[in-house]
């Protein structure tokens, strides 16, 4: 039996990336697919790929940090399939990159207000929903970076490391109510915007080199380690930040 049979799952960040490669993998493990991004065109594809390969999904599009915006996602999924079962709460940027004091008040509440508050913003409008549904389970997207220090990612890793604070208590919030929450934490991704954005090809080389593996997380590991998390395989997992990184933190 697929992991995610007959499940309806709300995916963030959708439209490219790892939230495209769980896009594609959520439906081919079962589930039904609620798409959430900012740019239309992208989750389109995302969208129609899914189809393509015999999947069912639905788009919205607006913005995380948006009231409206996740309220209509999550009413979304319910009036389109009846209930939500699972969320992986998966959009985030980079923000800026510098030492701490060059960075101004604008990088940091864009990336504090997508990072923190988007994802606080979604697990309050599907938490609801999953009470409704007798349970399930929220996969919030962090950062194998969120527990140690690196230079010039001040504002980027402490975002990361407020949402492992809320997905934890959050956890422990809703345990007894059969709602679990984790986190997955990556670290450099082959293949993503962001990592094309962050690093010279010089650098991801030098990032690969310095993986115990000797590669990087693709988007499709990031993506497996969150259906494992939403599915009933890992159904005493809950308040845990996984780190996908190959090892990489814990040299």
């Amino acid at each position: 039996m697929r992991l995610l049979e007959n499940k309806i799952a709300l995916i963030t960040g959708a439209g490219a990336g790892i939230g495209r490669a769980a896009a594609l993998l959520y439906s081919k493990e079962g589930a039904q697919v609620v798409l959430f991004s900012r740019t239309q065109e992208t989750v389109e594809e995302t969208a129609n790929m899914v189809r393509n390969e015999g999947g069912s999904a639905v788009v919205i599009v607006g913005d995380v940090t948006s009231n409206d915006d996740m309220k209509l996602a999550v009413a979304t999924a319910i009036e389109s399939y009846g209930k939500l079962d699972c969320a992986f709460n998966n959009a985030g940027i980079e923000g800026e990159f510098g030492p701490l004091a060059t960075l101004s008040e604008e990088v940091y509440d864009t990336t504090l207000a997508i990072n923190l508050k988007g994802v606080w913003n979604s697990m309050r409008h599907q938490i609801p929903a999953l009470l409704a549904a007798g349970g399930g389970a929220i996969v919030n997207m962090s950062s194998d970076i969120s527990t140690v220090g690196m230079p010039g990612t001040s504002l980027y890793t402490a975002s990361k490391a407020a949402v492992d604070g809320l997905t934890r208590c959050g956890a422990m919030d809703y345990a007894k109510q059969n709602i679990r929450i984790n986190a997955v934490a990556p670290g450099s991704v082959e293949n993503t915007a962001m990592t094309s954005r962050l690093w010279t090809e010089e650098q991801q080389e030098a990032n690969r080199g310095g993986s115990p593996t000797g590669r990087l997380s693709t988007p499709e590991d990031v993506a497996q380690a969150a259906i494992w998390l939403c599915s009933d395989r890992s159904c005493h997992i809950n308040g845990q930040i996984l780190n996908i990184d190959g090892g990489f933190v814990t040299r």
